[in-house]
């Protein structure tokens, strides 16, 4: 009977500790189950918005390209057609077929708005001459210029030469190293004028009456040698055009350069390049002028 009872006591005892242990098995299985659970959602979430960080650079980047096509097509169709104008125009003007009519609107002066100014010689040469003129009503923001007016010799060869000069000042873009075409007068009979930005003098005069004045800024050794340094330590630039250095030929001839690449893009063939065709303003900008002679190059369609 004893041994019976006690049978009875170990058998309830292994359930209860097996039932417990069942619930204890239970509790851990549901703990890593919801650990699961929550490390799949945070993984879910970290992929959503992986997703979502990369499609929005994906339609940013896509944004960028299109713009910046949109800004290349633009640009291209600009310079198509400015290349297309060139082009058209610059063959006109090689084969005499290019009519100033066609710009007449545009650069036209009525000849009662140019006023010749007092001493207003500026000089002469094989083709005609030119004057110094005060233009009133240039245009609503600017009401008086003091302008250049070349005209040419009564003679059909160098009327015919300033005409084509006038074609070519109009035909190509502004730039600050080539003298720029204000307009033209073509109503007089048998008589063209030509009316440019004054500049103070051409260089060949300028550097003839301050050749005496040329400050040398190219230091010597004790020998009397030129060393490499073309400027003095502390010198100061001078714009003033009464003032002339070392520094400022060496300007004028940078700027001459540019001028004449500028031309050479367009392209342009000078042909008559030379300190009497180049003019400098009172702030010593050099602008490349006299471009009648100027012609097409044989190598290019599209230039003088």
């Amino acid at each position: 009977m004893k041994v019976l009872l006690l049978l009875l006591l170990v058998y309830g005892s292994l359930i209860r500790t097996t039932s417990a242990n069942l619930e204890e098995s239970k509790s851990n299985s549901t703990d890593v189950l919801q650990r699961s659970v929550r490390s799949i959602d945070n993984d879910e979430k970290k992929d959503k918005l992986l997703v979502e960080v990369l499609v929005f650079a994906l339609i940013f980047l896509l944004l960028v390209a299109i713009a910046l096509t949109v800004i290349l097509c633009r640009e291209y169709r600009k310079v198509e057609n400015e290349e297309g104008l060139l082009e058209d125009v610059a063959t006109k003007v090689e084969r005499n077929e290019f009519k100033y009519e066609d710009l007449k609107d545009k650069f036209e002066i009525v000849e009662t708005n140019l006023e010749l100014v007092e001493d207003g010689n500026l000089g002469s040469g094989y083709f005609g001459e030119v004057w110094k003129y005060k233009l009133t009503h240039v245009n609503e923001s600017e009401k008086i210029m003091m302008v250049a007016l070349k005209k040419a010799k009564n003679e059909r060869d160098k009327q015919e030469i300033l005409k084509k000069e006038i074609l070519i000042m109009a035909l190509i873009p502004k730039h600050e190293n080539v003298l720029s075409l204000v307009g033209a007068v073509t109503t007089k009979e048998n008589e063209i004028w030509m009316v440019s930005a004054l500049a103070h003098s051409d260089l060949e005069k300028y550097l003839k009456e301050n050749k005496t004045r040329l400050t040398d800024l190219i230091e010597k050794d004790e020998h009397g040698f030129k060393t490499g340094s073309y400027f003095m330590v502390g010198f100061e630039p001078s714009k003033s055009i009464d003032q002339l250095s070392t520094f400022d030929l060496h300007f004028f001839a940078f700027q001459i350069t540019r001028g004449m690449e500028f031309l050479a893009a367009q392209p342009c063939v000078h042909r008559d390049l030379a300190l009497r065709n180049i003019f400098i303003t009172d702030d010593k900008i050099v602008k490349i002028g006299d471009l009648g002679l100027a012609r097409k190059h044989d190598k290019y369609k599209d230039c003088y």
